[in-house]
């Protein structure tokens, strides 16, 4: 008969002790691991940091300003400019800015909207409510279809 300790179970099975979990092969995984964090970070951060992302993350702002009215409609229009000026990487926007040779098709539309919104910032009558939500979304247009161009981009 087997000898038995305490509990009256055979002393194998008391000695019985299973190895802690360990990562298989941890001579690769550490560095794989390491290596898509960090490639995960690279990716974020250059879409963070895309001209679209921070443009479309500024009219987001100024949105949020004008419904909370802590901007006037024609601040709004000045600053709505200048996030569109500093996206596209242009001196200023006006009608004869140049499109893409891709976007020639919706000149009309681009001429119609530079026009409202040079109307907005420098016309007598301020502008209203639903003219400078009418700008922003034609703005977050123009943002897509001009900033939109990457590999894989769905429209």
């Amino acid at each position: 008969m087997p000898e038995t300790r305490g509990g009256g179970s055979p002393q194998g099975l008391v000695d019985i002790e299973f190895a802690p979990l360990e990562l298989v092969a941890s001579a690769w995984t550490t560095p794989l691991l390491v290596g898509l964090l960090l490639l995960g970070g690279a990716l974020l951060a250059r879409w963070l940091g895309s001209p679209r992302a921070r443009a479309s993350r500024a009219l987001a702002r100024l949105r949020r300003r004008l419904r909370a009215e802590a901007i006037d409609e024609r601040r709004a229009a000045f600053e709505l400019a200048v996030v569109l000026r500093r996206a596209f990487a242009v001196s200023a926007i006006r009608e004869d800015t140049p499109l893409p040779p891709r976007l020639k098709a919706e000149t009309a539309r681009w001429r119609r909207f530079n026009q409202r919104l040079a109307d907005a910032r420098y016309a007598t009558p301020r502008p209203t409510r639903a003219e400078m939500e009418w700008l922003c979304t034609e703005a977050h247009h123009w943002l897509r279809r001009w900033l939109g161009h990457w590999p894989g981009y769905r429209r």
